[in-house]
């Protein structure tokens, strides 16, 4: 996106002293229409230059109205009936239009009060009359001076009076003088990278004037331009309604001695333009607001709301605000526009693009739009540093301006430096407006801990621990702190994380071991080997392939450094050996991930019992533990990758599980039959298990699982489980493999079990499979024709169904009836002929590669559409000409090298 250049002549104060100049009739009109006029303008913020009350008696008067109209950004003329006796008058509009010769920016606003614009064209009647008097004292040169100006005048386009009413004609001078000087009120950075699709969005709403939606919220991550964004479109749009406020620093001001009625006075003053109103109380303020918008077309800016009770001192008139009327909020909370019980308009402000920061960042820092091949690389790292964050880009390019050459260069080492702290002091805002504490342990947990977690593990802890709050995580999502990236991944902005490490660090600047949270793998470290650890810690990451190979070989580390640490809740290690044992090792513990331990099995001393999550992916054990265990709280147990196991330990102290990973433990083969015995299982994968080899029937008795993943379990044999359908909440079945020649026969194995009992009836269906079944991928099945089901009824929940790689030519009429399907994958299916009548609900369907008699086809169909347009549309064949036009009507994207033809 280009920058924009906000740069604008006619607002600058500091190019002129005037808005406007007003020249007039004293003896006409000053007592009067003048003085109206006068008076509506200076309260619609227009400074204007009069010349009754604006020069010092004693002056020079001509010099100074001279000076005064070279300092206004417009002239306007009141003609009335003897405004041409006045040779003052007369000589203020030769002086005007002269001005102007030679300015042609300055403009010039004729206003004809009581008087004819033809008696001005054609120099008659009063005007005539007059000239003829000034016949008499006048040089004829000064005549004709006058005379050329006026002429000039009346070929410019102005307002007449006719015959309505004077407070109306005054209204609309008001509004065409706003709109000529196209004026600014609030400032904004002179050059702005990235914010024209917003702006454009927003003045749109207000604009289009949608009857039910008079409020919106700017929400977005604190620097990333709302405030800004705000300010452009108050200036943009403020002189289309009758009054206007923009509230800054709501947040702060609210925090202030009776703060709230300090908002509504400033309000209510600047919709009276300048008036004072005095309020006792925030009830009364909230009147007295409500009566002065309720009958006026208003537009207010509440910049940087942070509580919903600074909301409802302002926006309860929300409910009578008058037609036409718009209310804008920017907000660091996201929650805010669910405040009221009328419908809010939201515009969320995504960080800038790469490419958009680097010209933000370069104009800061070397006042252009694009640096030098020099510092090409060094700006794109900074930029990656500041992530989108325009603020971070201007304060750091700031910094850097005044930098060169190896100076520049040595600063950029430590970004996070050049700041002085003001980009986290912005951040930090939101991290304080946490009412809990709670939830700020929260964050700084996911700062220093969490980041790239799953949100379900993540969210099993917080539901468990009482040191945190159950609604904490969307909390921290509200206030824009975290985010839950497309993987399912907690994310945080690298600033904001950076902002989180911060405040830890400050909990004890020169001790590592008295922070609470210990997240640098070179500070563990040095934890572990001096042994100086405390109470104070809470979480503790070690990643011994992070530290210096020099240091690993110089000291051995024991399980006796953790001991101190008796506060302990969240340990992340990987590939540490640790000698000693566990019996003084920390209790407390909710979170365990060890990857890549050394055990054999879980040692017996080590005790675990208030453990949430588990984590001992890529480790060697063999056996995790034997006999039976007890971890009443468990909920999450990741033994992914473990290439020793064998088989399951047993489950009947796993009471509370919920979540149990198996992927890719290549020599697991037995599944304990205790597995039955977790009701609360909701999730199960056993993904890339090549030699398990059967699972025990008590899996039915799971009625909670909702997740079954087997994908990949190539010895998988006819050992599957009978009575699947009793698993009522079971919604999701993933039985496909890769496209690998090992794991063809199971993928077939595998759909010949599911349809074992129906090969035969001539009503196939999956009755075997539980009706509540939402995700069914049974790609590279092997599935033909007279494998497929008749019926698809008996899944009326199925939304998701994946069929790829498999060799049929026909799908059954009877997937129309499933009403909630919404995503259908025939991806490599290189014998399909034709599509039956597809469910109404469907709003994804994707087709690929037909093989190498047709090359690639590609069809992606994204959106609803009407099910008869698609039924019985394609029969594939080599042909030379094809409806191009019909495929496109339903949806569809196919590449040029494609022949369709339509069957009938």
């Amino acid at each position: 996106m280009a920058a924009v250049n906000n740069k604008k002549s006619s607002s600058s104060m500091c190019e002129f002293s005037y808005h406007v100049f007003l020249s007039f009739r004293g003896a006409d009109t000053r007592k009067n229409f003048t003085d109206h006029l006068y008076t509506a303008l200076e309260r619609a913020g227009i400074h204007v230059f009069r010349d009754d009350d604006a020069i010092e008696r004693g002056a020079d008067i001509e010099c100074d109205v001279e000076k005064a109209i070279r300092q206004s950004k417009m002239s306007l003329i009141v003609f009335s009936s003897n405004f041409a006796s006045s040779s003052w008058c007369l000589d203020e509009v030769a002086m005007i239009m002269e001005h102007k010769k030679h300015h042609a920016g300055h403009i010039v606003l004729p206003v004809f009060y009581a008087v004819d614009p033809s008696e001005v064209q054609k120099q008659t009647g009063d005007l005539a009359e007059a000239f003829s008097g000034h016949g008499k004292r006048f040089k004829d040169e000064k005549i004709k001076r006058w005379r050329k100006a006026l002429c000039k005048v009346i070929n410019l386009a102005g307002m007449v009076l006719h015959n309505r009413p004077e407070a109306k004609f005054i209204q609309d001078i008001v509004k065409k003088v706003g709109e000529m000087l196209k004026r600014t009120i609030l400032h904004v950075p002179s050059y702005l990278v990235g914010v024209d699709a917003q702006v454009k969005g927003i003045n749109s709403w207000i604009q289009d004037r949608p009857e039910d939606v008079n409020i919106a919220v700017i929400c977005g991550i604190g620097g990333v331009g709302k405030t800004t964004i705000a300010k452009t479109v108050f200036n943009l749009n403020f002189e289309q309604f009758d009054c206007w406020s923009f509230l800054k620093d709501v947040r702060e001001t609210s925090k202030q001695y009776n703060g709230l009625v300090q908002l509504q006075m400033q309000l209510l003053s600047d919709l009276s333009k300048g008036g004072f109103h005095k309020i006792n109380n925030v009830d009364d303020g909230t009147i007295q607001i409500r009566y002065a918008t309720r009958f006026k077309k208003v537009l207010i800016v509440l910049d940087d709301v942070d509580d919903v009770g600074q909301l409802k001192s302002i926006l309860e008139m929300g409910k009578w605000l008058y037609k036409g009327s718009r209310i804008i909020i920017t907000t660091r909370n996201g929650r805010l526009q669910s405040f009221h019980d009328q419908p809010c308009k939201e515009f969320r402000i995504m960080p800038l693009h790469e490419s958009e920061s680097l010209q933000l960042f370069t104009w800061h820092a070397f006042r252009q739009s694009q640096p030098s091949e020099y510092y090409l690389q060094d700006s794109k790292n900074i930029v990656r540093y500041c992530g989108g964050l325009p603020l971070a880009l201007e304060v750091i390019g700031f910094s850097l301006s005044v930098r060169t050459g190896d100076s520049w260069k040595r600063a950029i080492r430590e970004p996070e430096a050049l700041d002085g702290g003001k980009i986290h002091e912005i951040l930090r805002v939101s991290y304080d407006s946490l009412q809990d504490d709670r939830d700020k342990n929260l964050f700084l947990d996911i700062a220093c801990f969490f980041i790239g977690e799953d949100i379900t593990f993540v969210e099993r802890i917080v539901e468990s621990c009482d040191f945190y709050r159950n609604v904490g995580i969307q909390e921290l999502i509200d206030r824009y702190l975290i985010s839950i990236d497309k993987d399912n991944k907690l994310a945080m902005h690298q600033l904001l994380r950076e902002m989180g490490w911060e405040i830890v660090r400050r909990e004890s600047p020169e001790n590592h071991g008295e922070r609470s949270r210990i997240w640098r793998h070179g500070d563990s470290f040095k934890i572990l080997r001096k042994k100086n650890g405390s109470r104070s810690i809470k979480s503790f990451i070690l990643d011994w392939e992070q530290v210096n190979i020099a240091s690993k070989c110089l000291v051995d580390l024991n399980t006796d450094a953790f001991a101190s640490m008796s506060n302990l809740k969240l340990i992340h290690l990987n590939n540490l050996r640790l000698k000693g044992g566990y019996e003084n090792f920390p209790k407390g513990l909710v979170w365990l991930c060890w990857h890549h331990v050394p055990w054999d099995h879980i040692p017996v001393d080590f005790y675990l019992e208030d453990l949430i999550v588990l984590d001992l992916c890529n480790s060697s054990l063999r056996h995790v533990w034997h006999g039976i265990r007890c971890f009443p709280g468990l909920k999450i147990l990741n033994l992914s990758r473990c290439h020793g196991l064998v088989r399951t330990p047993d489950f009947s102290e796993l009471l509370c599980l919920e979540i149990l990973m198996l992927e890719e433990c290549t020599n697991l083969a037995e599944v304990h039959k205790s597995i039955g015995n977790l009701q609360n299982l909701s999730f199960s994968s056993f993904k890339g298990c090549i030699n398990l080899k059967r699972l025990p029937d008590e899996m039915c008795k799971l009625t909670s699982l909702q997740t079954l993943i087997l994908s990949g379990c190539s010895k998988l044999d006819s050992e599957i489980p009978n009575h699947l359908e009793k698993m009522k909440f079971l919604g999701v079945i993933r039985a496909d493999g890769p496209l690998m020649s090992q794991f063809q026969k199971w993928a077939s194995r595998m759909w010949s079990w599911l349809m074992r009992n129906h090969t035969l009836s001539t009503k196939r269906s999956f009755d075997c499979l539980p009706s509540s079944l939402v995700n069914l991928s049974l790609a590279n099945c092997n599935i033909r024709d007279d494998m497929m089901p008749n019926n698809l009824s008996s899944l009326p929940c199925l939304e998701h169904l994946d069929l790829s790689g498999n060799p049929f030519e026909h799908l059954p009429e009877s997937i129309g009836g499933l009403k909630r399907l919404d995503t259908l994958m025939l991806q490599g299916c290189t014998s399909l002929q034709s599509l039956p009548s597809l469910p109404s609900s469907l709003e994804r369907l994707l087709i690929s590669n037909f093989g190498p008699l047709l090359g690639p086809l590609d069809i992606y169909m994204f959106g609803r559409h009407e099910p008869d347009k698609l039924q019985c549309l394609f029969k594939l064949e080599h042909l030379l000409n094809f409806d191009l036009e019909m495929i496109y009507n339903v949806g569809l994207q196919i590449s040029e090298s494609m022949r369709i033809t339509q069957d009938h």
